[in-house]
């Protein structure tokens, strides 16, 4: 169910600023590579303006980027190859190894 306005608990807005996680050459990078896969036009701002490198910065500096159990509990990259490799009960061996 959304969000809707007046209830307890209502989103808290994300305040660019120092970065929880990247370091300075990350983000720049990161601002750069989002800047070029969705740039900003006549139709609006791009994935910088809109402050992707941020949200993605908190996301790895909260419980998800730390593998919380329960941040991944089975969703995600994580969940999908925990469940790939649960799945290999068959001994074909698990073409990934490197994960």
């Amino acid at each position: 169910m959304p969000w809707q306005p007046g209830e307890a608990s209502a989103p808290q807005p994300i305040v660019a600023g120092p970065y929880e996680y990247l370091s300075g050459d990350e983000a720049t990078f990161l601002d750069a590579a989002v800047a070029r896969v969705i740039p900003n036009d006549e139709l609006g701002p791009g994935a910088k303006e809109a402050g992707v490198t941020t949200f993605f910065d908190r996301q790895l500096a909260g419980p998800y980027g730390n593998s919380s159990e329960s941040a991944r509990d089975n969703k995600g990259a994580s969940g999908t190859i925990r469940t790939a490799r649960a799945a290999d009960v068959k001994g074909r061996g698990w073409p990934m190894q490197a994960f």
